[in-house]
């Protein structure tokens, strides 16, 4: 397992609170592309159950390193370079047609937040 692996086990846990009705966002720190697959999909059947668009619906949040391959967003690329740049249609994020925040800095907060393993 490497540092960016989660167990089957944890990622069945983190999906299960944020399918609950009272979880409205989740910020997450894991690069786990079968976890985040689980959160857009939850995010797009919200979007569609309530008529909003994804983010609006159910916030999921990235950690401010990005995710590769997962989310498009990279705060830093976004001073540099245009949106057909770093909007390649490529990432799950896009393909899924979801959304996912990337912060600046740091982490966002949420109903569900998963502490970056930096935090003590």
């Amino acid at each position: 397992m490497n540092k960016f692996d989660i167990s089957k086990e944890l990622r069945e846990f983190i999906l299960a609170i944020a399918k609950r009705e009272d979880v409205h966002s989740v910020s997450c720190p894991f690069k786990d592309t079968i976890l985040w697959e689980g959160l857009l999909d939850e995010q797009i059947k919200r979007a569609r159950k309530l008529g909003k668009a994804p983010g609006d619906a159910f916030l999921l949040c990235g950690p401010d390193s990005g995710i590769p391959g997962i989310a498009k967003h990279y705060p830093m690329l976004l001073d540099e370079l245009s949106e057909e740049e770093y909007c390649t249609g490529d990432t799950l994020e896009e393909k899924m047609r979801g959304d996912i925040h990337i912060p600046y800095e740091g982490v966002c907060g949420a109903d569900f937040f998963i502490y970056p393993t930096w935090r003590r």
